[in-house]
Parts: structure tokens; sequence; C-alpha cells
């Protein structure tokens, strides 16, 4: 239960620090100004000896985290009603933040519990755990608004078996726990009901510097199931042969002459 009205809510019980992005209403897309709650929180945490591990949570039950605030960023670029810079400003923070993430030296544990895209991705994919649930869906959508999948994806991408990333960034395909998990981008599964049991475990244990990451492994596994079968994996053998090409163009002719042959079901 997430009380509070802060966008940002910070926490701490034993070892366990705690964040949560308090914006459910908006799917907790997340600020500039959010970015900037997190970021000093994140480095405060890694210097501070009782904090061995990070949980981060979206609040209400729909999403992890949608994105970040392409809205004012839009606007900015327009001139309406926001400092010009605002664009340059909002990803050179966001940037940073991720590699903040990616470089934490404590487990960051993301749980990607529903909607979790773009700007999410970006701050769960990019750090050591990410929880997912029957409820997660996960995706780039980028190419949707005329971008491309940033957030550090070209790193988690390029780490997809076979042409699946490629799959994912452009088409923006929308993934469940399971073809999260396939493509790396959830290490591990867990029942939504068993979540907030989790965060209380994982603020029990007499965390032992140096072996954090050790311990957070065990107990994220005596949680952890073992997960259905995705779609993915399936479709993996179409997908190599149609986003193997090195252009757009080529890729959609190789999609035109799967579907003619009668093979690129799933893939729209």
């Amino acid at each position: 239960m997430v009380s509070g009205t802060d966008e940002i809510l910070l926490g701490q019980e034993g070892g366990l620090a705690t964040l949560t992005i308090n914006r459910p209403k908006a799917l907790n897309a997340l600020t500039l100004d959010n970015y900037r709650r997190i970021d000093p929180a994140l480095r405060a945490w890694e210097a501070d000896p009782s904090v061995h591990a990070i949980v981060v949570r979206g609040a209400g039950d729909r999403a992890f985290c949608a994105g970040g605030d392409v809205r004012a960023v839009y606007e900015a670029g327009r001139g309406i009603g926001h400092d010009p810079d605002l664009t340059a400003v909002f990803f050179r923070e966001e940037y940073e933040l991720i590699r903040r993430i990616h470089r934490f030296t404590k487990p960051y544990i993301a749980i990607i519990d529903g909607i979790t895209m773009g700007g999410g991705a970006g701050i769960s994919v990019n750090g050591a755990y990410r929880i997912a649930t029957e409820r997660t869906l996960f995706a780039m959508p980028e190419t949707g608004i005329g971008l491309f999948p940033d957030v550090g994806a070209t790193r988690f991408l390029n780490r997809c078996p076979g042409h699946v990333g490629r799959y994912v960034g452009l088409t923006g395909a929308r993934l469940s726990a399971e073809d999260a998990l396939y493509c790396g981008f959830a290490t591990h599964a867990v029942k939504h009901d068993r979540v907030e049991a989790l965060v209380e475990e994982l603020g029990r244990p007499a965390w032992h510097t140096g072996y954090q990451h050790g311990l957070a492994e065990v107990y994220l596994g005596r949680f952890a199931v073992k997960p259905g079968a995705g779609t993915l994996a399936a479709l993996q053998p179409a997908i190599d042969r149609c986003f193997a090409g090195d252009s757009v163009e080529t890729i959609l002719d190789a999609l035109a002459a799967e579907a003619a042959g009668g093979y690129a079901g799933g893939l729209g």
C-alpha cells in the first residue's frame, strides 16, 4: 500500500531502501523533476553503509512505469509553455540516471509489475535485477511516435536471442512476462500476489557487505517461479529470417515474402 502525495516516495526497512514512483494516474511516467529526485537518492544510498539493496516500484495497479513524460518534451520542442532547452536537458539527465543505475554497485531490484515501456525499461533493464509478474506488459514503443528505442536500448536489445531485439525495437511489440524473460529484459518471474512478501523478505535479512548480490539472488530465487512458454521462442525462426536485413526496406521485403509464403503469422 502506497501512502503520501510526493511523486517519488523513499523509504528504508532494515538494509533495504525502497523507491516508489507515485504517479499512478499517469501510469507512473517520469518527469524531469522525478529524475532529479531519484538521482540524488541513489547516490546517497550507494554511499550509505546501512543500505545494502534497493527496490524500485510503481504505485497503483496498472504500471511500473509507462515511460518518460514525452508530452512535456514534445511541447517544449514546439515552444509551447516550456523552457526551450527542456528537451536537451531531459534526455541528458535521463541518460545520466540510467548510467548510474547500470553502474550501481548494490543490488538494484526493479519490480516490473504491469506496464513497463520506454523510460520504464530504461530504469529497470539497465539495473541488476528485474522482477516480472503475470501482469507485466513490456514494450519499446518509440517508433510509434517517430523516435527510436532509446534509454540504453541499443545495449539491451542487442542482447536478445537472434534478431529478436531488432524485431522488438522496430515493431514496438508488446511482450508478456515469459517473453521478457526470454529476451533477458526480466531476470526473475514472481507471482503478483507474492510481491509484497518478497519485498518484506528482502527487508529482513542481515545483509553482509561484499555479499549483497549473492544474498539478493538467494532471496529472489526463493520467490521465483518457472514461467510458461511465451510466443517469441516459436516465432524466432521467422523473426531471424525477416529481420536479418541491414535496412528497413530489406526487412519489409522479407516480411512480404514471408507472408506470401504463409509463414509470417504473428509478426504483425
